[in-house]
């Protein structure tokens, strides 16, 4: 269990890496600081965190026939900062693209549910996360409580209930301690653009009274 952990936060790291360097783009930038985002950009945001979901699948580490992943890291935290439209279809292009290819196959669907539906919850939450005052806080609590839904779906609908319980009995609690790590320091690192943003306006304000 603790290599798995060890792993999980390897795959972590890697998006947590992948999202420092989107940060330094102006474009990446734009599409996370719109107070009013056009629908195109959230299409843009659904692209990019579902493929932060494709890129987690195929890195999956092999457990019993399934895959150990950090799939939702990317889903939940586009549902989070774009909405329920960023959710729900970073979801479904995450979700659908684990179904469809044939690795880890007896949880395909179970785990193409649980990322379209942790991705619904991530959008639903949205309102409430923009109101925290420490948003990385709360999206430590949601992103575990979204990964606890998943193993109880993967105990729901996978069969036989004995191989479920033997899954998710080894790859629960990394999953849940990983990602929901790795769904908080990808808030924070979104968090600091936004910190960016307002300090260069505060300071474009101070110049112009100055002036």
């Amino acid at each position: 269990m603790i290599t798995l952990l060890e792993e999980l936060v390897n795959q972590v790291g890697s998006i947590v890496l992948v999202a420092v360097l989107l940060s330094r783009f102006s474009f990446f930038k734009r599409l996370v600081t719109r107070d009013k985002i056009a629908l195109r950009y959230l299409f843009i945001l659904a692209i990019i965190f579902g493929m932060f979901g494709i890129l987690k699948t195929y890195s999956g580490i092999p457990v019993k026939g399934a895959l150990a992943n950090a799939r939702v890291v990317g889903v939940f935290v586009g549902g989070l900062i774009g909405g329920p439209v960023v959710g729900i279809l970073s979801g479904i292009i995450a979700g659908v693209h684990r179904w469809a290819i044939d690795i880890g196959g007896f949880t395909a669907f179970p785990c193409m549910m649980s990322t379209v539906l942790e991705g619904v919850l991530a959008g639903l939450l949205s309102k409430s996360f923009y109101r925290q005052e420490k948003k990385w806080l709360f999206a430590l609590y949601t992103g575990a409580l979204a990964e606890m839904m998943q193993m109880a779906i993967l105990l729901i609908l996978v069969r036989p209930f004995s191989a479920a319980v033997d899954l998710v009995s080894i790859i629960g609690i990394p999953m849940i301690v990983a990602n929901a790590i790795g769904i908080s320091m990808l808030v924070a690192i979104v968090d600091m653009i936004y910190s960016e943003r307002d300090k260069i306006a505060a300071n474009q304000s101070k110049l112009v009274l100055e002036i």
